[in-house]
């Protein structure tokens, strides 16, 4: 799986030992689709996200507006992605025909 970097980037902080710090970094970014379930409701959501657990935990706060109605949201299914547009492509994926049809399925097997 590639993944997205962001090189060379410096970071400059204190250091008891010298008093000055440099080093080169490397940040590792993440995106995920998502899809989750609530059984009260029997409705599907499916997005993407850089923080998958800060936004399950925002759509059981009831945060967003389309999941405000329920409280029981549960991760059925989730795909990692170096960038934003391949979690983007593959969540009109998933949101397609064909692609509900699959996550119906995910959902009756773990019934």
């Amino acid at each position: 799986m590639a993944e997205q970097l962001i090189r060379n980037q410096q970071v400059s902080g204190s250091n008891p030992l010298d008093g000055s710090f440099t080093s080169d970094t490397t940040i590792f970014m993440q995106y995920y689709t998502y899809v989750i379930y609530s059984k009260s409701l029997d409705v599907i959501y499916i997005g993407q996200t850089s923080n998958l657990d800060k936004r399950l935990n925002d759509h059981n706060k009831g945060y967003s507006k389309y999941t405000s109605r329920a409280a029981d949201w549960v991760l059925v299914h989730f795909e990692e992605f170096a960038s934003r547009g391949e979690a983007m492509k593959r969540e009109r994926q998933l949101k397609s025909y064909r692609g509900r049809e699959f996550v119906r399925t995910l959902i009756q097997e773990r019934e």
